[in-house]
């Protein structure tokens, strides 16, 4: 008889491979098109974030990109060592523009992203961080323009390296403890901070300072190098 922890890899598993169904078939490659055009592409792509929202990840673009959208990911984008908290009101894309689209703009326009997402349980936050992982591996166009990304060995849900390394994904909960998390000699140079509060903690000012403190004392100096980006969605 299965266990629970085997029931919860099971349902993990599947809820993944729903999101790669989606990613699959949310965009097209034209096999027609000349180099100049993607290459036309990319470079836009890389300077206008409401054309890469619309390009390559159509299934996220229902309404056009607001106008704070917009300047979200150029702040993001021209400040290495962002601190930002998106108190954006319900609906208004917060997970969205902090898990997938700005992380995944920086790396289409060639940066190296080590990217860790906290919520309030690891599962929690596996389940956030899934959805970018499922664009690395499965949007067909984001594959025909910057190559294969699945790398076999270390694609595990919620922790994850493409094959370049480029682009590394890791997953905690809010009880983990995160001091000297590292790959080989890299360590984190974006923390997105999502879905941490609770009813119990936002009745609860003392463990919201609590949560604060973590931040500053331990999430904050686990990034050392010159990029050290913080997004906060709440």
């Amino acid at each position: 008889m299965a266990t629970s922890r085997q029931k919860a890899a099971k349902l993990k598993a599947e809820e993944y491979l729903k999101k790669l169904e989606i990613v699959r078939k949310s965009n097209e490659v034209n096999p027609f098109e000349t180099k100049e055009e993607q290459r036309a592409r990319i470079a836009r792509a890389k300077i206008d974030p409401e054309y890469m929202v619309e390009t390559y990840l159509p299934h996220y673009a229902m309404a056009k990109c607001a106008d704070f959208h917009i300047e979200f990911c150029k702040d993001v984008a021209a400040d290495p060592l962002i601190k930002e908290f998106e108190e954006w009101g319900r609906g208004l894309a917060k997970s969205v523009y902090c898990n997938i689209i700005a992380p995944l703009w920086l790396w289409i326009r060639g940066e190296e992203v080590f990217m860790c997402l906290m919520s309030d349980s690891r599962e929690r936050a596996q389940e956030l961080l899934a959805d970018i992982q499922a664009e690395l591996e499965g949007n067909p166009l984001l594959i025909h323009d910057f190559g294969e990304q699945r790398c076999e060995g270390d694609w595990e849900i919620g922790n994850f390296k493409t094959i370049d390394q480029r682009f590394i994904g890791m997953a905690f909960g809010i009880k983990k403890k995160v001091r000297g998390v590292r790959v080989k000699q890299r360590r984190p140079n974006l923390w997105v901070i999502d879905d941490l509060e609770t009813p119990d903690t936002i009745a609860n000012p003392k463990r919201m300072r609590k949560q604060a403190d973590q931040i500053e004392r331990d999430i904050l100096p686990t990034m050392t190098g010159p990029i050290r980006r913080l997004l906060y969605a709440n």
